[in-house]
């Protein structure tokens, strides 16, 4: 749950212990919506960057590091 009334459903696979993890993510979803069982309905996780890669954040007051997925 991410709010009163937003959800994600995830889904995340590896096809053997050797192999690291497979994660999709399929937004917009209610507290009704069922799993959906297959990957067509699920998105790529987006590459992980610093937030000053994406976004202007020239005027943050913290001198501390974060990431945006």
């Amino acid at each position: 749950m991410i709010g009163e009334d937003d959800y994600v459903h995830l889904y995340a696979t590896r096809h053997s212990r050797q192999e690291t993890w497979s994660c999709l993510y399929a937004p917009y979803k209610t507290g009704k919506c069922m799993l959906d069982q297959s990957e067509e309905y699920y998105f790529e996780l987006p590459e992980r960057r610093f937030c000053s890669e994406r976004f202007d954040v020239s005027a943050c007051a913290t001198g501390d590091l974060c990431s945006l997925m």
